[in-house]
């Protein structure tokens, strides 16, 4: 059988012996641990208070990276919110790194600009693209930048470079007496320190052997420095970047529309969305129509595979959900649940299936690779066994794999999970990457309804306008 290069997945095509199977489970399990989190933070801080340093924060900044414009505007609040030092690293991309393509890049811009009001800070409302005129224009600036003023120096660079003006950047540049070998060697210590960590973007912050990626996780790092006591004052409660809030029970009206989901089996982040995006499914009738791809590779060994799951386990916890119990799906346990999906969604029951192997995975622990635990798998999304035996092996899901490949590819999408919904003309009203995200797929709907409802109630008077576009009103 020839290859599919589109479905050329370590994850699926490897078959870990039983031993390695065991030993990558309880790896998982273990850093799903918020126990092992707690020891983590610990020993660092031990560590930390032993050597006598400073509460120290690192920070990586990349220029071509939106996100980073977002983080950076939280440098100069953390440090008069906290008592704690700021070391700032310029970075850049790696050639090799996802996301370097101009079209995910514009997403990028796309998704800064709907976020940041959330978040109580700024995105231009007409981004161009980063040029690499100047991005090495704002390096030469930043590079040459001294003391704490370097945090609002690299606002200020940002807006200009996000805005395309070069005039700014120029005039912010001439005051820096650095050459481009003092650039590249400040960016080359910042690539490698960043390496180090295990992280591959911009945006990004370290403290105390955690990671935490750009403004979504921030509160994180927030709640970690209270603990420490660390906040300047002490009553306070308020949060540089608190996460927004999902309400469900304010969303209704949402039965003729799609959510759709893009998301890998083996990916941490997709097992919490896909119970995150079930559950606002049901409470608002709005339709879930998961849409499997292979986009996201599991190492154990990696630090970045490492610094996954902890992120992913500390939003679980602090989202309430079940988790911990982690079972290496890696091989048969994928083919066969892809093939049963396949299977499943002919009978309306697609859903429920990749529901129950989520959580098998993720939540249960439960080694697929056993007959008895797949069966049951199978029966607890309402579906036949003797039925299912007879599809186990079958590859007809390939092609349905491919397609929403395609579509993931066509739509500029970046990591995964990645989600969109569509109104009844199946019109899409907003797409956006990344499971700290269902949050605005949630207030678009809530605009939407909103709308809808006003137009409708508007449709009982003659002043009413007949001609109102839903799919417009919903992002307006």
């Amino acid at each position: 059988m020839a290859i599919d290069k589109h479905l050329v997945d370590p994850g699926l095509n490897v078959n870990p012996s039983r031993l390695r199977r065991h030993m990558n489970s309880r790896a998982l399990t273990k850093l799903a641990d918020s126990d092992t989190l707690d020891s983590v933070r610990d020993a660092a801080e031990a560590k930390r208070s032993k050597a006598g340093e400073p509460h120290l924060i690192e920070y990586f900044h990349q220029f071509d990276d939106p996100y980073s414009h977002l983080a950076a505007q939280c440098l100069k609040p953390l440090l008069q919110t906290y008592d704690v030092q700021l070391r700032i690293h310029l970075v850049r991309a790696e050639s090799d790194t996802p996301g370097r393509g101009q079209q995910q890049r514009l997403r990028g811009q796309m998704d800064c600009l709907k976020v940041a009001p959330h978040y109580n800070v700024d995105f231009p409302q007409a981004p161009v693209d980063c040029t690499l005129e100047a991005e090495q224009t704002a390096l030469k600036a930043a590079v040459g930048g001294r003391g704490p003023e370097l945090t609002d120096l690299l606002v200020e660079l940002g807006d200009a470079l996000w805005t395309g003006n070069q005039e700014r950047l120029n005039i912010a540049a001439d005051d820096a007496t650095v050459d481009q070998a003092d650039i590249e060697r400040r960016v080359r210590a910042g690539n490698t320190r960043r390496d180090a960590i295990g992280a591959n973007c911009g945006g990004v912050f370290f403290y105390g052997g955690e990671v935490f990626k750009g403004i979504d996780r921030l509160h994180h790092l927030e709640d970690r420095l209270t603990g420490l006591g660390l906040r300047r004052q002490k009553n306070g409660r308020k949060l540089v970047a608190p996460r927004p809030v999902i309400n469900p029970g304010t969303l209704t009206g949402g039965k003729d529309m799609e959510l759709e989901i893009f998301l890998s089996l083996n990916c941490p982040y997709c097992a919490i969305a896909y119970e995150r995006a079930t559950k606002l499914a049901r409470a608002t009738g709005v339709k879930l129509t998961p849409r499997p791809v292979l986009r996201w590779v599991m190492d154990v060994n990696s630090q970045e595979t490492i610094n996954a799951v902890r992120d992913a386990s500390r939003e679980a916890h602090k989202l309430g959900l079940n988790w911990g119990r982690v079972a290496d799906p890696q091989g048969q346990p994928m083919r066969q649940t892809l093939a049963l999906w396949q299977w499943a969604t002919e009978k309306g029951r697609g859903r429920e299936l990749l529901e129950q192997y989520l959580r098998a995975v993720w939540s249960e622990g439960r080694n697929l690779t056993r007959p008895e635990e797949m069966r049951n798998l199978v029966k607890r999304a309402g579906l036949s066994w003797a039925e299912a035996q007879n599809v186990l092996e079958l590859d007809d899901w390939r092609a349905t794999v491919r397609e929403n490949h395609q579509a993931f590819k066509d739509a500029g999408f970046g990591p995964v999970p990645a989600m969109r919904l569509l109104d009844g003309s199946r019109q899409v009203l907003v797409e956006t990457s990344g499971q700290d995200r269902l949050w605005l797929i949630a207030s678009v709907l809530q605009r939407f309804c909103e709308k809808r409802r006003t137009f409708l109630d508007e449709a009982k008077t003659p002043e009413v306008d007949e001609g109102i576009d839903f799919s417009q009103a919903a992002v307006a």
